[in-house]
């Protein structure tokens, strides 16, 4: 009879354990689930510009670079941060075995006051060092992001291009 009750301990402190580590792994889990939404719910969100807001990507006439032009930006603005991305051919100097690379370039525009429009030009797809610059070759659209910034707050705006 001892034997069987050695057995029957055994057997039940290893479905208690069992049970307790799996448990544990659930709340664990739902801890991280319920944290990663509060940051989700908490993220700020920027309301978008009317759609009289008009925002064009062009490109340079110097090669490797794009111009972009807004026009009836928001009354009151002061600025405005540009995000291009986009994705460039893989170069030999690129150390990864993907043959396009996502890459991108940041810029801005300043409002002058009563000033609605403001063209960015110079912006260089591409890196440029010592005087030499080197272009990307874009792999399909340029996402162009716009936050524009003024007396209302924020502002959001987001386009793709194809050049």
């Amino acid at each position: 009879m001892d034997k069987q009750k050695k057995i029957i301990a055994g057997v039940v402190c290893t479905v208690v354990v069992i049970f307790g580590i799996w448990f544990a792994s659930n709340a664990n889990t739902e801890n991280k689930t319920q944290g990663t939404e509060n940051v989700l719910e908490n993220e700020p969100t920027i309301a978008p510009v009317d759609s009289s807001v008009i925002v064009n990507l062009d490109e340079a006439g110097k090669k490797g670079e794009v111009v972009i032009t807004v026009k009836n930006a928001p009354e009151g603005t002061k600025k405005a941060e540009m995000e291009l991305t986009y994705n460039r051919e893989k170069r030999p100097e690129d150390e990864t075995d993907s043959d396009v690379i996502p890459d991108g370039v940041l810029a801005g525009c300043e409002f002058k006051s009563g000033k609605r429009s403001c063209v960015k030009t110079g912006i260089t797809l591409g890196t440029c060092s010592s005087g030499v610059c080197r272009y990307h070759k874009v792999v399909g659209t340029i996402k162009l992001s716009v936050i524009f910034s003024g007396s209302y707050g924020e502002r959001s705006f987001e386009k793709e291009y194809k050049l």
